[in-house]
């Protein structure tokens, strides 16, 4: 897991326009590039949530060496505060 709490502060008194750009590829969850991935958003307050992962969550259906886990999901989340654009 990873979490990263990312703050912006001003320190000169001044009004700013801050913009953060986070991009996550799905793939990250699949072995194989034909393996169908599925996303979906949603809430959960105070949350929004982007979850991505294989249509099929086989758990521990294969065996063997230089396998990737394919199953579980990835979250990515935020608070869902004015001006939050997720996609």
């Amino acid at each position: 897991m990873s979490y990263y709490l990312l703050r912006m502060r001003r320190h000169d008194g001044g009004s700013h326009s801050v913009q953060l750009y986070l991009g996550v590829a799905g793939v990250l969850r699949r072995e194989y590039s034909d393996q169908e991935l599925a996303s979906i958003k949603g809430w959960r307050v105070p949350l929004v949530y982007l979850r991505a992962g294989t249509k099929d969550q086989s758990v521990l259906a294969r065996r063997g060496d230089d396998l990737r886990i394919d199953w579980g999901y990835l979250y990515v989340a935020a608070p869902n505060e004015p001006g939050l654009i997720i996609r």
